[in-house]
C-alpha cells in the first residue's frame, strides 16, 4: 500500500481494499477520533512489528514507541484512546 495514493493521504484509493491490522489508525480522522481498547492491542502488535527494523535513534521511531505504549496501556486498562 502506497500511503500517497490512499483516502486521506492525497489519493483515492479506499482502505476497504486493504487487510491489515495498522489501518484502523490510518483511517482515523484528524481530530476527536478515538480507537477502541480491543483496537488499540491489536494496532500497537502491527505498530511495533512495523517500526522494529527501524534504527534506535530514529526520532519516528521513538514516537511510534510511544503510541504502541499508549494504545497498550488503554487496552490493560480497557479504555479507549483518543486523538485530539
Amino acid at each position: 500500500m502506497n500511503l500517497d495514493e490512499m483516502e486521506g493521504f492525497g489519493g483515492d484509493i479506499p482502505f476497504e481494499n486493504f487487510t491489515d491490522d495498522i489501518i484502523p489508525l490510518l483511517e482515523l480522522s484528524d481530530s476527536d477520533s478515538y480507537l477502541m481498547p480491543d483496537v488499540c492491542r491489536t494496532v500497537a502488535v502491527r505498530l511495533r512489528q512495523l517500526f522494529h527494523n527501524w534504527p534506535d535513534d530514529d526520532i519516528d521511531k521513538k514516537n511510534a514507541l510511544y503510541l504502541a505504549e499508549g494504545m497498550e496501556s488503554a487496552h490493560q486498562q480497557n479504555e479507549p484512546i483518543s486523538f485530539i
